[in-house]
């Protein structure tokens, strides 16, 4: 798909002024304003203590995403400004806040759970074999899910079967009826 040639020069001219402001070896100093340091510090001393009674193991993240909003702001207020010395945009600065604590520090203490976790993985080919009696039917795989808030559908369910049935770790006694190999 072609650019219309008019945004073409448009994003030619923007991207020659940024490599330009990029390629300047001036040294330049960043701040925040007052106002976003006292947002900045309540809303990571909120997080600091939800996160702190709900999943402790995940604090050393909650840093992570502290330094990777003013790094964010940071960098969006220097394109912003050429200025050797510039005050971070408040809208940079709320958009590098949101971004990293309402969607990436959620997502890395998402994935830090299910990496850690002692848990089984209730969706998992493998808590279903675990969970299954060795002589089991459909009702029996029913069973298990029916006390989840997310049971997997039954097309799911029937690739479960499928798979285990294709790695041998269950036989196809008859129909809706299996036996799990020793």
């Amino acid at each position: 798909m072609d650019i219309e040639p008019t945004k073409q020069i448009y994003f030619d001219k923007l991207n020659a002024k940024i490599c330009d402001l990029l390629s300047q070896s001036r040294q330049r100093r960043f701040r925040l304003k007052e106002s976003q340091i006292d947002a900045f510090n309540t809303c990571f001393e909120d997080l600091s203590k939800s996160i702190n009674k709900s999943y402790p193991e995940a604090l050393d993240q909650l840093k992570r995403a502290g330094l990777k909003v003013y790094k964010l702001a940071m960098t969006l207020s220097g394109f912003r400004y050429s200025k050797e010395d510039f005050v971070c945009n408040d809208d940079d600065f709320n958009f590098a806040l949101n971004v990293v604590t309402k969607v990436y520090l959620p997502h890395q203490i998402n994935v830090m759970r299910r990496i850690y976790s002692k848990t089984k993985n209730l969706s998992s080919v493998e808590y279903l074999l675990d969970t299954l009696p060795i002589d089991f039917n459909r009702g029996n795989i029913s069973e298990i899910y029916s006390s989840t808030t997310n049971p997997p559908s039954d097309k799911t369910i029937s690739n479960y079967i499928n798979l285990l049935i294709k790695q041998g770790k269950i036989i196809r006694v008859s129909q809706g009826k299996y036996k799990k190999r020793l």
